[in-house]
């Protein structure tokens, strides 16, 4: 299965191909100025690296954002209009999703140390949206025995968004917390709350009152992986938050990765690799915005 996909939500620009989930060709141009200028020769030199054309293309991919606007959009636009000519289908993601993913495949041998101890690893992409708002979701990452699970069963876990296997294990991606709105002012009390929410939910034993008497629960630590875009203009609220959360739960660990600062075309080849593959259906091929889009402003009377 032959994917192209497009990558244009922020700064830098990227494009990949692939053949299921072997990535054949992977581009990036950080020149922010420049890149939606170019982004045709960008398309056509993947496309010469992986040694095939745009009718060779079985699938097509693109992130819908929300980021940025004007390059989102073309981004979108071209993807759609290839899709459109050659009659071949295309899948659409969310940035948070490809964050995610991004961080899970770039960390797998730190994550898979953490699962051995018996431990629990969240992902959370974190994205700057302007406004003094943080966006973001809250993603787990397990591991199965491959003996104990095959492709036709994974639907048992809900909101699956990827899975692959690594040596005598399944590694699946889920999203445990929907997408969040949450402002710099009430960010550290409704981020602690939402973390120990989602600690309590998916642990496998109740999170109750009486939790300090379940020995199993508090031997567990939560390690939330905190990612993504926000770290240059929030990183004093972000710091806060480590420290705060370390101080009110010991079984909550939080660890910030400033290393996975864009989403890349080449983890949305994977997505709707895997969503082709599973039957899985895919979003509105449209721009994701945070809030309710205005494109001309009323003057009030």
């Amino acid at each position: 299965m032959r994917i192209f996909s497009i990558d244009s939500t922020s700064k830098t620009l990227s494009v990949a191909v692939s053949d299921g989930d072997k990535i054949l060709s992977f581009l990036k141009n950080n020149k922010s100025t420049t890149y939606m200028v170019n982004i045709i020769k960008y398309i056509d030199k993947a496309l010469n690296e992986s040694g095939l054309e745009i009718k060779d293309i079985d699938i097509f991919a693109v992130n819908l954002g929300p980021g940025d606007f004007t390059g989102g959009r073309i981004g979108i636009s071209i993807i759609k209009t290839f899709s459109f000519l050659s009659k071949k289908p295309v899948y659409g993601f969310n940035s948070l999703d490809v964050f995610a993913l991004g961080f899970l495949l770039k960390n797998i041998e730190k994550i898979n140390k953490v699962l051995e101890r018996g431990n629990k690893a969240f992902i959370v992409p974190l994205m700057d949206v302007r406004n003094k708002e943080l966006y973001f979701s809250i993603y787990e990452a397990k591991r199965v025995l491959k003996k104990n699970i095959n492709n036709k069963n994974l639907k048992v876990y809900e909101k699956l968004i990827f899975s692959f296997v690594k040596n005598d294990y399944f590694y699946l991606l889920q999203k445990t917390f929907d997408n969040t709105l949450l402002n710099q002012d009430n960010f550290l009390d409704g981020f602690f709350s939402i973390v120990n929410r989602v600690r309590c939910l998916t642990n496998t034993t109740t999170c109750a009152p009486s939790l300090e008497n379940n020995e199993k629960f508090q031997k567990q630590t939560s390690i939330f992986y905190l990612t993504g875009n926000a770290f240059k203009t929030f990183e004093e609220q972000l710091s806060e938050l480590k420290e705060a959360l370390t101080k009110k739960e010991g079984a909550i660990k939080i660890k910030v990765d400033k290393f996975n600062y864009y989403p890349e075309a080449r983890f949305l080849n994977l997505l709707a690799n895997f969503k082709y593959e599973n039957k899985i259906p895919s979003l509105p091929i449209i721009p994701i915005y945070v809030r309710d889009f205005i494109p001309f402003s009323k003057e009030k009377k």
